[in-house]
């Protein structure tokens, strides 16, 4: 499985991210441009984001995407 996760800086130093390793390959990434998302999603099976906005047209090239996670920081 080929997960992203589009914007890890939000999450704070205290997270672990180390076990989504555990469910396949892992991209990390700090942060993602509004101009990137369509690249770093076009092969991924899961992306994982906070406030990255994904829409109809950044996604088109996402044909085995699976899985949109949304997590959430306070």
């Amino acid at each position: 499985m080929k997960i992203a996760f589009l914007d890890t800086e939000l999450m704070g130093p205290d997270i672990d991210l180390e076990l989504f390793e555990t469910l396949g390959t892992v991209e990390f990434y700090e942060s993602t441009a509004p101009e990137d998302v369509e690249q770093r999603v076009h092969d991924v099976d899961v992306v994982i984001t906070n406030k990255v906005k994904l829409t109809a047209e950044n996604l088109t090239s996402a044909k085995g995407l699976q899985l949109i996670a949304l997590t959430c920081t306070g």
